[in-house]
């Protein structure tokens, strides 16, 4: 027994000796968790963040180039189009490189100069032959080579309204021709028939419309956008009068867009990618075009016939503008609102170059006396409601008791009212009874 000696270690020493290796088993894991964590953000960094951070050193961002929204029809009780947009081809050109006055532009300036040349004789080709073909120079002109008007890596309008063949050329042979796209556009129509211009209204390049509070917001709004579909560009067409612009935001849709890589020196670098607009939506009025073309006729024939016939002893040439609107009785639809005279709303389409002939009849006169033309006694459209009330204060009368159905009421021929006994006569001193 003697060769066993007992264990003279404390109890506390082995737990110490325990709590020690614990210790070290977990600094050791921890430390092998960490790098675990390092090695992992590093093949994150290399193989999936590492092209965008490559692109940020080098400088690179991509811009992104607004196309035109397609707006929404607006159209009649019977369903035919007042306001509608065609679609229309536009050719766009993206430089890809510096073809400037400056040193390094003047190097690759035969390659620009070259393609306007092969351009021009597609245009002569395949345009069409009753518009007026684009020249060298008009082409080199609209590629704005100096960067006057727009920022390098922008893309270029080459020419508008292009033919069906040539588009058709431009997308066979895209592969010759690096940076140009063939775009869809809209052009704005309106009735050849001149059914309520007013009441519809028209639209107006963005740029000229921040004047008014609703499009002065959405210029405030254009600079913190994130969505690229909503974004409001300068020579968008928009909505500043009657259905147009009440349903604005209906109308237009979104906006499609090009998404352009460009490098340091602000040129376009890679191969932009579009995205197609999307189509705004249809508004359906209550305005019946039968029935707006009787009215305005109307006023029309009877204008002619005050100039031509005396009444009250006289002619009235000065009785120049007339305005109505007809009401359906079973639902309160307003189906004619006419205010003559009125004017073709296409000329809007590339702006008004009669401008002084339109903006005497733009206003709609049937509720604004403003831009609604004027009598040639300077009379408003707008006037006191006159006998037109007659009908609400018989109403108001039977319906506050102060007669009955069967009452009788003598008409004099005038009233009178206010503490000065002050006298309102019928219109020619007439009376009848009632």
């Amino acid at each position: 027994m003697k060769g066993f000696r007992p264990d003279k270690r404390k109890p506390e020493d082995g737990d110490a000796g325990s709590q020690f290796n614990l210790r070290v088993n977990v600094f050791f894991f921890s430390t092998f968790i960490i790098f675990c964590v390092i090695i992992i953000r590093l093949a994150i960094l290399q193989f999936v963040e590492g092209p965008e951070l490559k692109e940020q050193e080098m400088g690179g961002q991509v811009k992104n180039f607004p196309l035109q929204p397609i707006r929404g029809s607006i159209i009649d009780a019977s369903g035919m189009p007042l306001a509608y947009s065609t679609p229309s081809q536009s050719l766009y050109l993206t430089l890809l490189k510096d073809y400037s006055s400056s040193e390094k532009g003047q190097q690759n300036r035969p390659e620009i100069e070259q393609l306007a040349e092969e351009m021009v004789e597609v245009f002569n080709q395949f345009g069409d032959k009753d518009a007026e073909n684009l020249t060298y120079d008009d082409v080199i002109k609209a590629m704005d080579l100096e960067f006057n008007k727009q920022p390098g890596f922008e893309p270029r309008r080459i020419k508008a309204h292009l033919s069906t063949k040539e588009v058709a050329y431009f997308m066979e042979h895209k592969s010759e021709y690096p940076g140009v796209e063939v775009v869809e556009e809209s052009q704005r129509h309106y009735s050849q028939d001149q059914v309520a211009v007013q009441a519809i209204g028209y639209l107006k390049e963005f740029r000229g419309t921040k004047d008014q509070s609703k499009y002065k917001e959405i210029d405030e709004q254009n600079k913190t956008l994130k969505d690229p579909g909503l974004f409001y560009t300068e020579r968008e067409k928009v909505g500043v009068d009657g259905l147009e612009m009440m349903f604005q935001d209906e109308l237009r849709g979104k906006n499609g867009y090009i998404e352009i890589p460009i490098n340091p020196q602000n040129m376009a670098d890679g191969v932009p990618t579009m995205v197609a607009p999307e189509k705004g939506y249809n508004i359906h009025t209550t305005i019946h075009k039968d029935i707006q073309l009787a009215a305005q006729q109307a006023i029309i024939d009877q204008l002619k016939w005050l100039h031509s016939n005396p009444v009250s002893g006289k002619l009235h040439p000065n009785a120049q503008t007339g305005y109505a609107v007809a009401m359906e009785v079973d639902t309160g639809n307003i189906v004619a609102m006419a205010s003559m005279p009125d004017y073709d709303s296409n000329v809007w389409e590339f702006g008004s170059d009669d401008w002084e002939s339109v903006m005497k009849y733009y206003g709609n006169g049937t509720i604004s006396p403003y831009s609604s033309g004027r009598s040639g006694n300077n009379l408003e459209s707008v006037v006191l409601l006159g006998s037109t009330v007659k009908p609400l204060s018989v109403l108001i009368g039977l319906n506050e008791k102060l007669f009955g159905p069967n009452d009788y009421y003598h008409d004099s021929g005038a009233a009178f009212f206010g503490k000065d006994n002050s006298r309102v006569r019928n219109s020619g001193g007439k009376a009848s009874v009632l």
